[in-house]
């Protein structure tokens, strides 16, 4: 085998030849078109261990998509080559592939030294491995940020939609229900009013998915197993429905033995089993196979924003035509949907489980091609040493004995509904306006208890108004209402020590808990 000398020592330096073998870089040299040396960089780089594993091998045979005839490899290297010879100089980035068949990215400078008689190219590689995970990790990052963005300011639309919803509904779902306190069972408009109560509530579900797109979640959390989450949602009415509407569709369960505690809201992670599975369905149409599984599962390197450590998963996979790409980035924007209008949905399913997961610290995963769907979503696993459990009070009469009630809400039908539920229920309610006339009214008159709106229109909001009170009122308290959702303002109004957050439409129970509980805690 015969060596190329590159260096003539009757001619330069011996410095040279070791600026070449001591070199941080890669360095080879190619004559004609194939190696004819390198240096000790390029053998570690490759995990060679002689340099005799890369004399008279052409660049081509580097490359991951080499073959073993190898012509249509280093026809393309060739011409690559050829234009260096030509043209000059030339850096660009390859793939190269290390002896053990792992690849990697790497930048290469071809610089041509050719002379009359041979053609000889100087070339360094530099392994840009870390420099591409730098850039792809940007990009994630900047993708994530840009949906986020895309995500919040359809949230505040959503959000203020749902407020104003959930106000007018306050009305459909409440009233019926003032009347229906006393009403005789036996009455004929009984039964009217229940119809209308039942469709406030359905529509007050679809705010509430508004909601959870708008990331203002404010159901309770509380540990539970998420394997009885899943059985309980397979065992729901409405799966019931979703398995007789598509009978050839065969679902299989393989959950796993172990307890799988999270602390959650459970109305949203059952929704999110719910939405997927329609999903599912939809997806498998007429025939196909539907598997849903549960297991434990340690993350070592979790995005950022998570916590390394134990996590319970579920995944609802399918055997349906996959997710076109097109759409794929798509899926969780609220509204985008490709279903039919009317018969599968609002297009709020996918929105709904992407917001249920980050406000539950989780991670989900899609993986989607010709085959199916799987969707693969984690939850921090609770530990059990930290699990307390909270009782509900049996007692449900939450009658009052006189106590006074301010209520401070600037919707004037609001202010006549509670007004006849704190009559009934034996308080003495005042209404006001606005957080001003609140400080006002206060400054002269005592109440047991305020109820407090967080969106009063013009002036102060329920937080401004509650920490002036409190300023020259210490430990007045106070439930929140809203028909918007528990965010930074209700929490930091909790802080300084109001009682319970309810949100709108409610019924007379909730309202009558959280007044009895906030006048006797």
């Amino acid at each position: 085998m015969n060596k190329m000398n590159f260096i003539d020592p009757k001619n330069e330096s011996d410095k040279y030849k070791i600026f070449f073998e001591k070199s941080v870089d890669a360095m080879l040299i190619i004559e004609g078109y194939k190696f004819v040396d390198c240096n000790k960089a390029a053998l570690k780089m490759l995990h060679y261990d002689h340099k005799k594993e890369m004399i008279n091998t052409h660049p081509a045979e580097l490359s991951p998509e080499y073959q073993p005839d190898g012509r249509r490899s280093e026809e393309k290297a060739k011409k690559i080559m050829d234009l260096v010879y030509e043209k000059g100089a030339m850096v660009f980035e390859w793939v190269h592939k290390r002896k053990n068949g792992e690849t990697f990215p790497v930048e290469v400078s071809l610089t041509p030294i050719s002379t009359k008689k041979t053609k000889i190219l100087h070339t360094i590689w530099r392994d840009i491995s870390r420099r591409k995970n730098a850039e792809n990790e940007r990009n994630i990052l900047k993708e994530e940020l840009l949906h986020s963005q895309k995500m919040e300011a359809i949230g505040l639309m959503a959000g203020g939609v749902a407020h104003d919803l959930n106000n007018i509904l306050s009305g459909i779902v409440t009233y019926p229900e003032v009347l229906l306190y006393n009403m005789s069972e036996k009455s004929p408009m009984r039964k009217p009013l229940e119809i209308i109560k039942e469709s406030g509530e359905r529509a007050a579900a679809i705010v509430a998915d508004l909601l959870t797109v708008a990331r203002g979640i404010a159901a309770p959390r509380k540990v539970a197993d998420l394997n009885q989450l899943i059985t309980d949602q397979l065992a729901s009415p409405e799966h019931f429905l979703m398995k007789k509407q598509n009978p050839g569709v065969v679902l299989n369960t393989r959950l796993t033995s172990e307890s799988l505690l999270i602390s959650c809201s459970e109305v949203h992670i059952r929704k999110t089993i719910m939405n997927l599975l329609n999903n599912a369905y939809e997806a498998v149409s007429i025939n196909g196979t539907i598997v849903i599984s549960s297991y434990k599962k340690r993350l070592d390197n979790p995005p950022k924003n998570l916590t390394r450590g134990m996590y319970a998963g579920f995944s609802i996979k399918d055997n349906g035509p996959g997710i076109p790409k097109e759409d794929l980035k798509r899926i969780f924007e609220p509204f985008y949907t490709k279903k039919f209008l009317g018969r599968s949905g609002t297009g709020l399913g996918l929105s709904i489980v992407w917001n249920t997961v980050k406000d539950h610290k989780g991670l989900i995963n899609i993986s989607t091609d010709q085959s199916g769907t799987s969707f693969d979503l984690f939850f921090p696993l609770f530990d059990l040493k930290n699990a307390r459990e909270e009782y509900e009070p049996a007692n449900e009469n939450y009658s009052g004995l006189g106590e006074k009630i301010l209520i401070v809400e600037n919707e004037p039908a609001q202010q006549e509904l509670l007004s006849k539920i704190l009559t009934m229920l034996n308080y003495s309610p005042t209404a006001v306006s606005s957080g001003e006339e609140a400080v006002e009214f206060l400054k002269n008159n005592y109440v047991n208890l305020i109820i407090l709106d967080m969106i009063l229109g013009k002036g102060m909001n329920g937080k401004d108004t509650y920490e002036k009170i409190i300023d020259f009122r210490p430990g007045q308290k106070a439930v929140i209402v809203s028909g918007f959702s528990k965010n930074s303002d209700v929490m930091k109004t909790q802080e300084l020590g109001a009682g319970k957050f309810i949100s709108k439409p409610y019924n007379i129970n909730t309202l009558g808990k959280a007044i009895f509980d906030a006048l006797h805690n």
